[in-house]
């Protein structure tokens, strides 16, 4: 989450000036008090998921007869998540913290990400060829398997 400050007050002090308590509010729109307390608090992180929080913001913004879409923009700074560049974000932990603070340069990044992908790809080709495949090839052919010998059987034109 960004420092980015949430206008909650002035949420509040619409509904105040509307003479309404947050019960009340709470109790018309159908968003929940401790959301309602948050939006007017200003706490993202006390907010519920994104969906929800915008669907809650513009119930709240539409029973207070004011424009909700100054407040959504808000509530999106508000939540972007802080990117970084690093293009293995998937790796976390302390062996990969050099690689992802940008000590080395871009090219070592992206050899290494390249070099894992060809590192599964051969794996998963050694393993098919040493595991899968030999037992593929222990059946029985379709000459062995009708090697049963079964006995010709009466015609009717002959005499029993």
């Amino acid at each position: 989450m960004q420092d980015k400050l949430f206008p909650g007050n002035m949420l509040r002090e619409r509904r105040e000036s509307l003479g309404l308590t947050i019960q009340t509010t709470c109790e018309r729109t159908h968003v929940p008090l401790e959301y309602l307390q948050a939006f007017e608090s200003g706490n993202v992180e006390a907010m519920p998921g994104r969906a929800y929080a915008l669907g809650f913001l513009r119930s709240y913004c539409a029973f207070l007869e004011i424009e909700a879409d100054p407040y959504i923009d808000q509530y999106l700074l508000c939540t972007q998540p802080i990117k970084n560049n690093g293009s293995l974000q998937f790796m976390k932990g302390e062996r990969f913290d050099a690689i992802l603070e940008g000590s080395y340069p871009r090219w070592v990044q992206e050899a290494l990400a390249w070099a894992i992908v060809v590192l599964v790809i051969i794996l998963g080709w050694f393993t098919f060829t040493t595991i899968v495949h030999p037992f593929a090839d222990t059946g029985k052919s379709a000459v062995e398997a009708s090697g049963l010998e079964v006995e010709e059987p009466i015609h009717f034109n002959e005499d029993f």
